[in-house]
């Protein structure tokens, strides 16, 4: 599995145009401590949701710029959600213990269909920007800069 998800990671960097339509907030998922978080309860607020894992290092470049993305935009209610492709609860905790992430992480593990939903299995780490009324900026797969994300963010509002 490690082999599939390198190549998984290593997979194209490329945009994907900004859609017109609504993304599915449909899907229910646990955090690492096994509490349920319904992606619907992030409606109304600007959402941006990051696909990761915790051996992708792309991914973790990421984090820090998303921390300080949740601290800039927190009195503008901002959410911002990691969803972890492929990792076990245990592995998502021990990573958090050691990296500060101010952001909930979820596990997606076994979540096939919200992965197809979102393309996050193309690629690691996929990103999405979403408008509080669920329309779509902007969707990103591969790792991506701070100046875009605050870009996308900045639409989003």
């Amino acid at each position: 599995m490690l082999i599939a998800a390198a190549g998984l990671v290593a997979c194209n960097h490329r945009r994907v145009d900004p859609l017109a339509e609504h993304a599915r907030l449909d899907f229910v998922l646990n955090n690492a401590k096994g509490v349920a978080v319904n992606l619907a309860t992030f409606k109304g607020s600007p959402l941006l949701i990051n696909f990761w894992a915790t051996y992708c290092v792309p991914c973790k470049a990421e984090i820090p710029v998303l921390n300080d993305l949740v601290a800039e935009h927190r009195a503008r209610r901002l959410a911002v959600v990691g969803i972890s492709y492929d990792d076990a609860p245990p592995d998502i905790v021990k990573f958090a213990e050691a990296t500060p992430v101010r952001y909930p992480l979820l596990v997606g593990l076994g979540h096939d269909d919200l992965m197809e939903a979102y393309q996050a299995d193309i690629a690691l780490p996929t990103s999405w920007i979403i408008r509080g009324d669920g329309t779509v900026v902007a969707k990103h797969i591969g790792a991506e800069t701070r100046e875009w994300f605050e870009a996308q963010v900045r639409a989003a509002f």
